[in-house]
């Protein structure tokens, strides 16, 4: 598997980690994504967030969102 192959996975099992931590369904995710463009902080941020578990990476994008939000 290449690098964007384990990146993409990464991103797909954190968005699954994102909707089961907040009871989300998935077109509330992509409608989420469409508004705060969550898909692409979870790539843009890969190098830094993989290191961590599910749950540090929910609450790095609830404070994400949150921010976003607050603009």
């Amino acid at each position: 598997m290449d690098k964007e192959q384990r990146i993409a996975t990464w991103v797909a099992m954190k968005k699954t980690a994102y909707c089961n931590a907040g009871g989300l369904t998935h077109q509330q995710f992509l409608e989420l994504d469409e508004r705060y463009g969550l898909v692409h902080y979870l790539f843009s941020n890969y190098e830094l967030l993989h290191y961590y578990g599910n749950e540090a990476v929910v609450e790095d994008i609830d404070r994400y969102v949150a921010g976003q939000a607050a603009l």
